[in-house]
């Protein structure tokens, strides 16, 4: 419980403190995500100030080589941080959904062995289900599962560690023999289980079912002997103590409690061949509210969201890097084509700006027109061209044709376009004149490629599919055997 609503707590002062921040995201946010990614930049800001970084020095790197790579890293960890905010806010609500609702599940453990409990574990009960083979009915079978025996040693030795025990503990905390005015604790077993005692008291009635001291003692005090059988599996030994016992001074609250608790065991001494057991509604005049212990599924909840929190943080990573992969395929698959288009228009009597250029702008304006036409725009962007665009765009702003040829390759991460930003770089120095016929060349080589690529795919979709194609045999397998089997 604690745990909740510390968390509870976090979340909301990450809310307080992060309400001012504005997103940094270019895309649009829904307007339910935007408290969450605004936690994930005061967290993000907190670990910047926490390293000794400033915004003014990011910003100036951001307008470096690779300042890109770095924004777009950082746009991805705030939009995990977000989502892993998201999953804790959720899982907190749902956690107190829990606790509300209630509810316990059951465990059937089946298993063909059964292990016992080491020693000094207290024996333990296991319910089992059996059915026979020739029976449709299912017995319930209880096993009793004993500790494992001790040695003779061993029991020697229990006993002993017992008797020490209770030397120390059976005058009760911070109380001496030779005066007790507390509860003594008078335990029916000792080292987990491993040794059993039964108490016999002299005289009887001047401790009661819990160890505590009767009221009816006088000033001076009564000698109490104690003695108790320990017992470890066969073997016993005698223990005997004297206690002078004093009347308990109590408070008003202990003497309530323990009114009470007298009460229900004359009640039930007095119901025991009832079928049930009154509890009193009033203590010395004072009315009396019973309720049953609360059930919480807290720690529940708590587990679940943290586990989810887990899976989001992970599972964003690893959708990222299905992305990544599934933008390196599509610029793989892309690469002949675009070194065909460079070279054919090369070949045209275009400078290699503008065939660069005009490649880039046909892209744009078809990904216009399928906007404008409403269409699915995920299936229609071109991260090979995407590039191309921006390349452009830096040669607007002022890059240099080859410094932008270069940073194309770079940022499309692939070998191929890095050697092709390498060709167009150089081909500004030695002129464009074998650069077509070079182009060309390359994109013969890279169709080969493509090929071989493709080949590949399609086996591992078929490794893919294996697993589906299984199961889907084993329901046609199912639905003929089953009629067959029931005719039998």
């Amino acid at each position: 419980m604690k745990l909740y609503f510390l968390l509870v707590a976090l979340q909301g002062l990450l809310f307080f403190l992060s309400a001012g921040i504005i997103p940094a995201e270019k895309e649009e946010i829904p307007i339910w995500q935007k408290p969450f990614y605004q936690e994930a930049g005061f967290l993000l800001g907190l670990r910047e100030r926490a390293a000794g970084e400033k915004a003014d020095r990011r910003k100036r790197a951001g307008r470096k080589s690779g300042g890109r790579e770095t924004e777009e890293s950082e746009a991805r960890l705030r939009k995990r941080l977000a989502y892993v905010m998201m999953a804790l806010f959720l899982g907190l609500g749902f956690t107190l959904l829990l606790e509300f609702a209630g509810g316990s599940g059951q465990t059937l453990l089946e298993a063909l062995t059964l292990q016992r409990p080491e020693h000094g574990e207290s024996a333990v009960t296991q319910q089992l289900q059996v059915q026979f083979d020739e029976f449709e009915e299912v017995a319930d079978i209880e096993v009793d599962l004993e500790a494992r025996r001790f040695t003779e040693e061993e029991k020697e030795k229990l006993l002993d560690t017992a008797v020490e025990e209770l030397d120390r503990q059976l005058p009760g905390e911070g109380q001496s023999a030779d005066h007790v005015q507390g509860q003594v604790v008078l335990p029916a077993e000792m080292l987990d289980g491993a040794v059993e005692l039964i108490w016999f008291q002299d005289p009887q009635n001047l401790l009661d079912e819990e160890g505590y001291i009767s009221e009816d003692l006088s000033e001076e005090g009564e000698l109490l002997t104690l003695k108790a059988v320990l017992s470890c599996q066969n073997a016993e030994r005698i223990y005997e103590r004297v206690l002078r016992l004093y009347p308990v001074e109590r408070s008003s609250w202990e003497a309530l409690v323990y009114q009470l608790r007298r009460a229900i065991r004359s009640e039930e001494e007095k119901s025991a061949s009832d079928g049930e057991l009154t509890l009193p509604e009033e203590i010395d005049g004072i009315g009396l509210t019973w309720m049953r212990p609360a059930h919480s599924l807290i720690g529940l909840g708590i587990g679940l969201t943290l586990f989810a929190a887990a899976a989001v943080w992970l599972g964003m990573e690893q959708v990222y890097e299905e992305r990544v992969k599934a933008r390196r395929r599509q610029l793989q698959m892309d690469y002949p084509d675009l070194l065909f288009k460079l070279g054919m228009l090369l070949s045209a009597g275009m400078t290699m700006q503008e065939a660069f250029t005009k490649a880039a702008r046909e892209y744009e304006n078809r990904k216009r027109k399928s906007q404008e036409e409403k269409k699915d725009q995920r299936e229609k962007v071109r991260y090979a061209y995407e590039e191309m665009l921006t390349a452009c765009r830096e040669m607007q702003t002022g890059v240099s044709e080859a410094k932008a040829y270069e940073n194309y390759g770079q940022r499309c991460q692939l070998p191929g376009y890095i050697k092709l930003g390498t060709l167009l770089s150089g081909g500004l120095q030695k002129g464009s004149e074998g650069l077509s016929k070079l182009l060309l060349d390359e994109a013969e080589l890279s169709l080969e490629e493509r090929q071989q690529f493709a080949r590949q795919l399609g086996e591992e979709a078929g490794t893919k599919l294996l697993l589906p194609m299984t199961g889907m045999l084993m329901v046609v397998l199912a639905v003929l055997m089953v009629p067959a089997m029931m005719s039998l």
